[in-house]
């Protein structure tokens, strides 16, 4: 025993002696994240050190050395970072073993750090020239995705392992009940219809359309547009009655926890921009058919304010013009939040939830959680006031062979798989759809794997008691 313990005072001197960069704020955040709210009077049972004192009951997460001060934010070789596993959790950083005592448990595998790194986005800080033609952070070069962890909460399995760990050592714990905390269907408008208003009734468009028919020129695309243009086809882009008739499926069983959120453009017309919001009668229209059964609102950031973040305090004053009140919410078009630095130009707008984090090349759970958690400021060392939501899956990414090339079966499959685990976590399932990828001649047959997600989450509400 002595042994042990002189080894433990060894440690000690060594962590004292070494500068963190991580502070009391940011510590207790990440703690407080784990544990969960119910169980916050046992933070206090959770050590971010080595035990100086074998009789201090408590579980002691060692310190990998992520924060020290002569290390922190130096770029790392990040491809070769293989995770540790221990008692059925994986960490980014650590060691993968555990050692229980009578009066208190040794955690090698940090936990900490590995939170923090997620959820700060500091992989993106260090790794600057990884990005894509559009500036994006590369999902497929992340660390969660090369350790196979990117389709895992791991955050939330901390939590449960922290619980267990204290229930071990006679602490009364509140484990979390299955269910959803919050169902978010969000559906991006990025263009609401084929045609501006009033183009049908030009001559010149029609003939425009037969002479490209008459030509042979991609003949199927104008046959199809003068179909539109003439009224014998609907306007594929109008897919809002299907999403109000869907949604409200949900809203009715589901109550407050489930919500259906657009995000509006009102940028002007750009190469990736559709600018409909020059149509504001249009739009108005459009926005009140929306709200008046029940549907919720945020920004959509452009392309353009996406790859010029000083854009965005504009947009957002536009919105405010358009709907008469600051957006509190916000996705940026194309998923392009592309430095983490970018979040303070939302707070900045009073942007509180932002929900574009999830990789543009793929689904998961990008800060390796199911449920909502405020950006921690990497540089600042700071806990901000901007929360991420997390956007596990998006239409366009499931079946494109591009990104993850799932047949339709295994779309569906993948859908019900996570919102189990996130059913398990008690977290959020959200996930987007945009109406123009739900029109009924989708080549992914995209609104029958909605239509097929709509009723697996119907089907969970009717096969428990408890829907909290």
């Amino acid at each position: 025993m002595v042994t042990v313990q002189l080894s433990f005072v060894k440690k000690v001197k060594l962590l004292n002696n070494t500068k963190s960069k991580l502070t009391k704020e940011v510590l207790e955040y990440i703690i407080a994240y784990i544990v969960g709210e119910s169980n916050h009077d046992l933070m206090r049972y959770v050590k971010y050190s080595f035990p100086s004192d074998t009789s201090q009951e408590g579980i002691y997460i060692i310190p990998s050395g992520f924060f020290d001060a002569e290390k922190y934010m130096i770029k790392e070789d990040f491809p070769n970072i293989q995770a540790v596993t221990v008692a059925g959790i994986s960490a980014l950083f650590g060691e993968g073993k555990m050692e229980r005592h009578d009066e208190y448990i040794i955690l090698y595998a940090d936990i900490i750090a590995t939170s923090f790194f997620l959820i700060s986005r500091y992989e993106e800080y260090i790794r600057r020239d990884c990005r894509d033609v559009h500036g994006r952070f590369i999902g497929k070069e992340s660390v969660l995705y090369r350790t196979g962890l990117l389709q895992e909460p791991i955050l939330d399995q901390y939590g449960e392992l922290i619980r267990k760990l204290l229930s071990d050592l006679g602490k009364t714990v509140i484990n979390v009940s299955p269910g959803f905390n919050k169902i978010l269907l969000t559906h991006d408008i990025d263009i609401p219809w084929t045609f501006p208003r009033g183009y049908f009734s030009k001559w010149k468009t029609v003939l425009k359309e037969q002479v490209a028919i008459l030509l042979n020129r991609n003949k199927q695309y104008h046959q199809k547009r003068l179909y539109i243009i003439k009224g014998k086809i609907s306007d594929p882009a109008n897919t809002f009655d299907y999403f109000i008739e869907e949604d409200t499926k949900l809203k009715l069983i589901w109550g407050d926890i489930f919500d259906s959120l657009y995000f509006l453009m009102v940028c002007k017309k750009g190469e990736y921009d559709f600018g409909y919001i020059k149509e504001e009668e249009r739009t108005k229209e459009l926005v009140n058919k929306l709200q008046k059964n029940g549907a919720k609102f945020g920004i959509h950031i452009s392309y353009q304010a996406g790859a010029d973040s000083d854009k965005i305090l504009k947009e957002c004053k536009k919105y405010k013009d358009f709907m008469g009140e600051n957006p509190k919410l916000s996705r940026y078009h194309y998923l392009m939040c592309r430095e983490p630095e970018d979040f303070y130009k939302l707070m900045e707008c009073g942007i509180t939830d932002d929900f574009s984090c999830c990789y543009a090349d793929g689904g998961g759970f990008r800060f390796g959680s199911c449920r909502p958690v405020r950006w921690i400021d990497p540089v600042a060392m700071k806990v901000t006031n901007l929360t991420m939501h997390p956007l596990f899956a998006t239409e366009g990414k499931l079946c494109r062979k591009e990104y993850m090339g799932m047949s339709f079966d295994e779309a569906v499959r993948y859908l019900k798989q996570q919102i189990d685990k996130i059913k398990k976590y008690h977290g959020e399932v959200v996930v987007l759809f945009h109406n123009t990828s739900v029109s009924e001649d989708n080549e992914y047959k995209l609104r029958e794997i909605y239509l097929e997600m709509v009723n697996y989450l119907r089907g969970i509400y009717n096969e428990t008691d408890s829907h909290l």
